[in-house]
């Protein structure tokens, strides 16, 4: 929605990533606002979710060119986030505003799979390997979802933590919660165990996300910070 970015946004971000850099607008993605976008794990897909309660698929030329490949319908409500497959270049997630879980096959635009929740979902990962969906909702439960036969298979509860985001480390082995105390907590994935409390922001956590090397995480507060860590000894090393 709005009109785009303003030319000083252009400007800081062509001196941010050089000259070669060129903000280009394809306009319209929907008629409608866009809550959530993510790329394939090619980085020639994009996927849109929109409040008409639609998910778009584009592919994105070398040009900047972007032509819509499909509509997936279905949800009810508006879609709020969504997760590509990081296994499987055809497969996304979806999470809206009717409180399910639905897995689509991007080639034929339909959806394959699908779990009713009991509460509003508010956030969504992927397992590294694709086996395991994790989806976080407004009671502070996070459901952990067999992507094989689609159906929860554990639950972790954290009630009144306020968590803001979810997401497992590089190999699998963790799992990290962000919190609406400032606090990132990390968990064994395999026993649910905690085994580090960071205390990141001195304002709620409301991003979390994982470096596609598995070097480092970057956390985002309502303190208007942004933290980069080290994996290895979760320490910060830039604020």
């Amino acid at each position: 929605g709005g009109d785009g970015p303003t030319m000083t946004m252009m400007e800081e971000a062509g001196a941010a990533f050089g000259s070669s850099f060129k903000a280009r607008r394809f306009l319209p993605l929907s008629q409608n606002k866009i809550y959530c976008v993510g790329w394939d794990k090619l980085g020639s897909r994009l996927a849109t979710g929109a409040n008409d309660h639609t998910a778009c698929v584009w592919r994105v030329k070398e040009t900047g060119e972007a032509i819509r490949e499909g509509i997936l319908k279905g949800h009810k409500a508006s879609v709020d986030q969504l997760r590509w497959d990081p296994s499987n270049a055809n497969t996304v997630a979806t999470i809206a505003g009717d409180k399910s879980v639905r897995l689509w096959d991007v080639r034929s635009q339909t959806c394959v799979a699908e779990v009713a929740g009991t509460s509003r979902n508010l956030n969504l990962a992927w397992q590294p390997g694709g086996q395991t969906i994790a989806v976080g909702d407004a009671g502070d439960v996070v459901s952990f979802i067999d992507v094989r036969t689609f159906k929860v298979g554990s639950k972790l509860a954290r009630k009144g933590r306020e968590v803001n985001e979810v997401s497992w480390d590089g190999s699998g082995a963790l799992f990290f919660l962000a919190t609406g105390a400032g606090v990132v907590e990390v968990l064994s994935y395999e026993t649910m165990e905690t085994v580090n409390r960071l205390k990141a922001h001195t304002g709620g956590i409301v991003s979390l996300a994982v470096d596609p090397t598995g070097k480092h995480f970057a956390t985002g507060g309502t303190d208007a910070i942004i933290s980069l860590w080290d994996m290895e000894d979760m320490s910060c090393v830039r604020s």
